[in-house]
């Protein structure tokens, strides 16, 4: 079965395979900042909590020309809270609209990837980090 989260819009109904690939600490994961027919890269973060700890959160792609990966990331010990930024002299990722995923029954929300940055970088610590960055 596909998962799909079902507030990407820009994915139509086709037999596109979707594949999901679990997120480790360090992992960096690149991507187009922007493209001429989509325009800035964007990402799809829905948190699931389970009994107010956050438990899995999905990260989706939008935006993007030819991407079928989402990407998973699975807590055994759950982390107290979850922030995104950046670095190298970027702007800040900025959060544009809130929503509720019907999939995964959270309070989700659309991210857009700060201009100049390539890839993003995950950490697990006390806390779940993703730090967007520009190859230098």
């Amino acid at each position: 079965m596909d998962k799909v989260c079902p507030n990407r819009t820009e994915i139509k109904e086709t037999s596109m395979a979707w594949k999901e690939q679990l997120l480790k600490d360090n992992d960096k994961i690149p991507f187009r900042e922007s493209d001429p027919d989509y325009g800035r890269a964007e990402f799809v973060i829905c948190p699931v909590y389970k009994r107010g700890k956050l438990k899995d959160m999905y990260i989706y792609p939008a935006q993007q020309r030819d991407v079928h990966t989402f990407y998973h990331a699975v807590f055994t010990s759950s982390p107290l809270d979850f922030s995104f930024s950046s670095y190298d002299d970027l702007d800040e990722p900025k959060i544009w609209i809130h929503f509720w995923c019907k999939e995964h029954k959270s309070a989700s929300f659309r991210l857009y990837v700060p201009v100049g940055s390539q890839y993003f970088e995950v950490h697990r610590l006390s806390n779940f980090s993703i730090n967007f960055r520009r190859r230098v």
